[in-house]
């Protein structure tokens, strides 16, 4: 009876067995390497430069493509072994939630105020939803593998966390603390986002501590408190509470598992051991801190710019804090603008530019809010509440797929890392909540490894307890159907790509120059080395076309550099950067009357900024109308009180357009020498009045 039990229907079949998990031969043992190798690929975005562009973006996004293309080419190699993966990959709602957010964001690209722009983040998207789809496929069925995934995370984490402290002790005899903390930040495009790519790893490694035993621990608490320590220097406060956040979460999932194992010693082993890791994180952190600070002996305001760990706690619960004050008012912006474009927002990735009218009131310069410094409201003002919506319930959606999945299977390795992937994205959460990871590729990977943790590890768990799987096994052309149809939208996600790191290398070369107007290049080749994609500078949103129309100008070529200040208005249509230009192009016609049209521009728009006052009042004063200029400065004034340059500019040019002075003028003349009293130029200012104001009476 026991015999014929046992080759019952009921009973799994060795055929099925190997249906599943084909990777049963030495062949197929020597690929299942590969995927571990194309893994660590996409943790290797991280360690990509330039590439002679501008800055990172252009270069790492572009890898990230050609990463994914040599993913695609590779599953279609071993097509018989993923055909079940992607059935049960897109079987799932999270994916399908995911590509509807990509579909509502590609429906923005016909209303945004800037269509390039939305084009441009598109890809970006694409790339990483596509990301997480191909690591979801290649670990899909495969849990052996994914402690290798760990194990990635946390060489990866433990080779920048020594990397950055050799930069940091190297250099502590050298430079301010302030300027240590900025060398240990590597290729990423500020300390905060290359903190986060740290935290994001952080639950990673504490699936090792928790899982593992003996020398293995041993090895992974080495690495928590070496990137814990990093953390801490590194000043972030978000990442400072992202790392709270996995300690405690790691408490709690010890705490549950407890009353599965009812293990006492494994509960206070774990205890006692990341409270000891923390502690002496800290410990060392502050030493190093201070250490650093007094051995350069600089006690200037820069050098006390970063503090301690428990400074930089305390700076969070500051609300009076001005980065705090200055989240608060970009938060605010945001939902406004939400509010008032509930259904369609301003575009997918134009939140940058819609964003610049809000800097009106307390922004002088150029330097725009390129970003909410919250993803979520981000989301909601590119894409309106719908588009808000789906992003929130990606999150949602891994959170249900991680508690469940480890509620039901505490004990069991694929339970834990699954918990241990949701602890990550809930630190990529609280990123996304203060900062902007949305358009960092190094950000946008770790999600798709920790979303990948997650989403396999459920689907593997409702599978397991499916009675449907063998509908899963009868579709053998999924593999070359996905990678046919990635293959093809891949080809014009890397021509972009291409295109945005081609104008990121221009950028470098000559923006710089362009706004200096100092090029000895030839006009040609200056303009044809911008591609159509992207037209705004990545990092000031600059328009690319405004700046060649500037140029064009300065070289003589009218005709040609009004085209081109037509395509710049248009691209960034807030910034007034084409309008200030034209302005000064006329005024240097002679036509005051243009010129004066396009001031005003200017300055309503941008009324803080001392180039565009000057602008308004050089072109004002040529109409002869006195009392726009008195308009003109008393708005500036209002922002710039205290500034003999707004007086003096206010002074010389109401002397012009009146021809004369009269008693009123007489009187701000002696007002300005009496706020200004050692000002030079508001003594000669005060001096021609005063000899104007005789000659008139």
């Amino acid at each position: 009876m026991k015999k014929s039990k046992k080759y019952s229907p009921k009973a799994p079949q060795p055929v099925e067995e190997a249906a599943i998990n084909p990777v049963s031969t030495s062949a197929n043992r020597q690929l299942a390497w590969i995927p571990i190798i194309l893994a660590a690929m996409f943790f290797g975005v991280e360690w990509i430069g330039t590439w002679n562009g501008i800055e990172y973006l252009g270069s790492q996004w572009l890898y990230l493509m050609m990463v994914n293309s040599l993913v695609i080419l590779y599953i279609f190699s071993q097509k018989d072994s993923y055909a079940i993966a992607i059935r049960s990959i897109f079987s799932s709602a999270f994916i399908w939630v995911y590509v509807l957010l990509f579909i509502w964001a590609l429906f923005s690209f016909f209303y945004a105020l800037n269509a390039t722009e939305t084009l441009v983040c598109l890809v970006r998207l694409a790339t990483a939803i596509i990301s997480l789809i191909n690591l979801s496929i290649l670990f899909s069925k495969q849990t052996s593998r994914l402690i290798y995934v760990a194990g990635l995370a946390t060489f990866f984490l433990f080779v920048q966390s020594a990397i950055s402290l050799l930069y940091f002790f190297k250099g502590s005899s050298e430079l301010s603390f302030t300027d240590l903390v900025l060398t240990m930040r590597m290729n990423a495009g500020n300390k905060n986002i290359y903190a986060a790519s740290l935290g994001v790893k952080l639950p990673f490694v504490l699936f090792g501590i928790y899982y593992y035993k003996n020398f293995i621990r041993i090895l992974f608490s080495i690495v928590f408190f070496l990137a814990a320590t990093t953390i801490f220097l590194l000043s972030s406060r978000t990442s400072i509470i992202a790392v709270s956040a996995s300690v405690i979460a790691y408490l709690f999932i010890s705490v549950i598992a407890y009353f599965k194992e009812k293990n006492v010693v494994a509960l206070l082993s774990r205890f006692v051991l990341i409270v000891v890791l923390v502690i002496f994180s800290v410990i060392c952190s502050r030493v190093a801190t201070n250490f650093a600070k007094y051995n350069f002996n600089d006690s200037s305001n820069i050098a006390a710019q970063y503090g301690t760990v428990d400074e930089t706690v305390a700076a969070i619960a500051n609300k009076n804090n001005g980065s705090t004050q200055e989240r608060f008012v970009m938060w605010k912006a945001a939902w406004d603008y939400t509010q008032k474009h509930p259904i369609t927002g301003a575009g997918f990735g134009n939140w940058k530019l819609a964003s610049i009218p809000y800097s009106r009131e307390y922004n002088d310069g150029l330097i725009v809010p390129i970003h909410a410094h919250n993803d979520f409201l981000e989301y909601f003002a590119e894409l309106g509440f719908p588009g808000g919506i789906l992003y929130a319930a990606i999150f949602l959606i891994l959170c249900y797929y991680g508690i469940r999945t480890f509620l039901q299977n505490p004990i069991q390795v694929e339970g834990i890392f699954t918990i241990f992937s949701l602890v990550a994205v809930i630190v990529f959460t609280i990123d996304s909540s203060l900062n902007f990871p949305k358009e960092e590729p190094m950000n946008q990977v770790l999600f798709a490894f920790c979303g990948m943790g997650v989403l396999v590890g459920y689907l593997n768990f409702r599978d397991s307890i499916s009675a449907n799987m063998d509908s899963i096994r009868l579709i053998p052309s999924l593999a070359p159907i996905y990678s046919f149809v990635l293959g093809i939208i891949m080809l014009p996600i890397l021509y972009i790509g291409f295109l945005v790191w081609r104008s990121s290398i221009a950028q470098n070369l000559y923006v710089q120059e362009l706004n200096a107007v100092t090029l000895t290049a030839p006009v040609d080749q200056v303009v044809n080395a911008f591609p159509s994609i992207p037209n705004l500078v990545s990092n000031t949103v600059q328009p690319i076309e405004g700046m060649l129309g500037m140029y064009l100008w300065k070289n003589g070529q009218t005709n040609e550099a009004e085209r081109y200040l037509r395509k710049g208005a248009k691209a960034n249509p807030y910034m007034m950067y084409v309008e200030n230009i034209r302005a000064n192009m006329y005024y240097q016609k002679g036509q005051w009357d243009s010129a004066a049209y396009f001031a005003i521009l200017c300055f309503q728009e941008r009324p803080r900024n001392p180039t565009y006052y000057q602008t308004y009042m050089a072109c004002i004063a040529r109409t002869y109308d006195t009392a726009s200029l008195r308009v003109g400065f008393e708005l500036y004034n209002k922002y710039h009180p205290k500034d003999s340059f707004c007086w003096n500019l206010y002074l010389n040019n109401m002397l012009n357009a009146s021809q004369g002075a009269d008693k009123h003028l007489k009187d701000l003349a002696d007002t300005a020498l009496n706020l200004f009293p050692g000002d030079v130029e508001i003594k000669k200012r005060n001096q021609e009045i005063t000899n104007a104001y005789a000659l008139k009476r």
